[in-house]
């Protein structure tokens, strides 16, 4: 194992250490699909609203639109963001002061905001026309003023809305014409702004704006970089470095990096941006793929990793969050073409296991299940709990399924 570049700070007991990584691998992650009709999931972003709820937003390829997802333990509420035809590339979802939603997204190369209040339901408005492609980054300033960190040509820019003028105002991060990639982005409580991104050529940059304009801080090597404010809103990031996950921290002395995880329990997947969060006691944690499986490290003492999902999935999009109660909730696009399509998937601690198949709802699959099922053959239209596919209609590839779930849950 390949050690720290820099050491860290003062070693915690080794009693607190076990006391709280024995805590934490008594918590075992449940996985639920959210949405399996159609193709959907790709660029999934979560947040929690004002009542700790997951929520998500991701791309439906199905419908060629962002749909929005808000889930409350086994019941799940999805909806199809109006206005999003042709869009949904590149989303952040993010959460106001005020429980209020935004998404930021890019479609037919402009630079989208879609948002949501409790006055009104979903708008859509051009946030910039400047050729945006791939990745949007969105966050809320204190006052409730979006931000957004995106890629328009060969240049990194942040776009946000100035109350002054009713309008979006643009400027450029970067000076140079390069690759970038994968912005990230962080507002301190004093409004000063911070966005990370990568460099083609693997190199992993922060710039920071107080106000006075754009500054730097140090460049290091890496890829695909995750960024995050930690409790003294400094900026830490995830990133990927030959085959390694490891996790920066900016303090007074400069960057101090950490391998979290070398791969010797199997590769570290190198094509999926990580995602890092910190929970309200200021400990991060990354959610990222080890050999193809989700998995999740956290730092209480000391990084803990443990295997989230080990299911034959195909993973390619994966967001962390946390709730007020330091509860991890991840959301990830499976994109295996196997029975169930493509599926967004969320994966907490604390969930109660669901099952597409459990048509009544009692957490097994049994002949009460196949009851229901039976009476529904053939039936057609929507909103009908036997069609599994969601293809409007009860037949063979819906009984398929229903028959793999059999006596689920298995022992």
């Amino acid at each position: 194992m390949r050690i720290t570049q820099v050491s860290g700070y003062a070693v915690c007991m080794a009693v607190m250490f076990i006391f709280t990584n024995a805590l934490f691998a008594e918590s075992t992650f449940v996985t639920n699909i959210i949405d399996n009709d159609g193709d959907v999931g790709r660029y999934c972003s979560i947040a929690v609203d004002s009542n700790q709820n997951p929520v998500i937003a991701y791309r439906s390829d199905s419908n060629n639109c962002i749909k929005f997802a808000t889930i409350e333990d086994t019941n799940y509420n999805i909806e199809i963001v109006p206005d999003t035809a042709g869009s949904g590339y590149g989303i952040s979802l993010a959460v106001d002061s005020c429980g209020e939603f935004g998404i930021s997204h890019s479609a037919r190369c402009y630079l989208m905001f879609s948002f949501k209040t409790s006055w009104f339901d979903w708008q859509a408005t051009v946030a910039a026309d400047d050729y945006c492609y791939g990745a949007t980054a969105l966050a809320f300033s204190e006052n409730d003023v979006p931000h957004i960190a995106y890629i328009a040509r060969s240049d990194v820019k942040h776009a946000t809305y100035d109350i002054q003028t009713n309008s979006w105002v643009t400027q450029p991060i970067t000076t140079v014409h390069f690759s970038y990639h994968f912005p990230s982005i962080a507002i301190g409580s004093s409004d000063q702004i911070i966005v990370a991104f990568e460099q083609g050529g693997g190199l992993i940059c922060v710039a920071i704006n107080s106000g006075l304009g754009w500054s730097f801080l140090p460049t290091f090597e890496g890829d695909m970089p995750s960024m995050a404010l930690d409790a003294a809103e400094q900026p830490a990031v995830a990133y990927i470095r030959e085959d390694e996950l490891w996790y920066a921290a900016y303090t007074p002395i400069g960057w101090i990096h950490t391998v979290v995880d070398d791969g010797s329990e199997g590769p570290i997947n190198n094509n999926i941006v990580p995602s890092l969060a910190f929970d309200n006691n200021g400990n991060p944690a990354i959610a990222y793929l080890r050999d193809g499986q989700l998995t999740y490290a956290a730092n209480h003492a000391g990084w803990l990793i443990s295997s989230v999902d080990e299911s034959d999935a195909d993973i390619q999009h994966v967001d962390l969050v946390f709730d007020s109660n330091n509860t991890p909730f991840i959301a990830f696009y499976d994109g295996s073409s196997n029975w169930d399509g493509t599926s967004l998937k969320l994966a907490g601690i604390g969930l109660t296991a669901t099952c597409v198949a459990d048509l009544n709802n009692d957490g097994r699959i049994d002949f009460l299940d196949y009851a229901i099922f039976a009476n529904a053959w053939c039936a057609f239209g929507s909103y009908n709990l036997a069609d599994l596919d969601g293809n409007k209609s009860v037949d063979s590839n819906d009984l398929m399924i229903f028959c793999s779930y059999w006596l689920w849950p298995w022992p």
